[in-house]
């Protein structure tokens, strides 16, 4: 009896013991994560207070949430994504909003566009690059276009099988610690194009670069930069987690 008792009294320190360790690592994993969202969302844009700036997409366009997280322990990373679709809840356009830091334990790591090109947006210099391709491939686990996939498919939305898209990418200061980055993507079909039509040998024809201009001037089109009041002293925007 007592030799049972004994081993009663183990399993259930024991138990105890696991039960304590699963909810430290729980709460030290969520402290860890950044919490309230930095993006104010009002109809179809996105204020933020640090940069003192929002982001506007076309009034049509739907929004189909946000998350924000920490993206592969090196960036407090946020996304707001708006949707354009027609009546069988197909992506016609996609607006993806990207908000994104460097944490404090990364200081070495620096936000490099130089090899995109330079254009404005509202006054605002914006660096630029235009893709193409099939909109069904696997996304890396954890990165920001998981992110935004979940999203889509929360939302009862699908992708259209081929897409182009835009990437615009404001640096609001020299430090290049910090990014807003907004992508435009549409269904391939408005350019009465696919992938094949952009490809030969491996390699991107020169049927693609008048193509991606008008990507790029429709994105422009839709797309609003737009300067804010910056937040009062003591009020702005909680700093990226450590």
């Amino acid at each position: 009896m007592t030799r049972c008792a004994g081993r009663g009294l183990s399993s259930a320190l024991w138990g105890l013991f696991l039960v304590t360790c699963v909810a430290l690592l729980w709460c030290g994993d969520v402290q860890a994560q950044p919490t309230a969202l930095q993006g104010r969302v009002e109809g179809s844009a996105v204020t933020l207070q640090r940069p003192p700036l929002r982001i506007r997409v076309p009034a049509s366009a739907v929004y189909a949430g946000a998350h924000r997280w920490v993206l592969y322990d090196v960036a407090d990373c946020e996304v707001h994504v708006f949707i354009e679709a027609d009546a069988h809840r197909q992506v016609q356009r996609l607006y993806w909003i990207q908000l994104e830091a460097y944490l404090a334990s990364k200081p070495e790591l620096r936000y490099n566009y130089d090899r995109d090109q330079v254009t404005t947006i509202n006054g605002f210099t914006v660096r630029h690059r235009e893709r193409f391709g099939p909109s069904d491939e696997p996304p890396r686990a954890g990165s920001d276009l998981e992110q935004v996939l979940r999203l889509v498919a929360a939302a009862g939305y699908r992708l259209p099988r081929e897409t182009v898209n835009s990437r615009l990418v404001y640096l609001p200061d020299d430090t290049r610690r910090s990014e807003v980055m907004v992508i435009y993507i549409e269904d391939m079909a408005s350019t009465g194009k696919t992938s094949a039509d952009f490809m030969a040998d491996g390699a991107i024809t020169a049927a693609w670069p008048p193509v991606a201009a008008t990507v790029l001037e429709r994105a422009r089109a839709r797309i609003a930069f737009e300067r804010t009041a910056p937040a009062p002293q003591g009020r702005a925007a909680g700093p990226p987690p450590p």
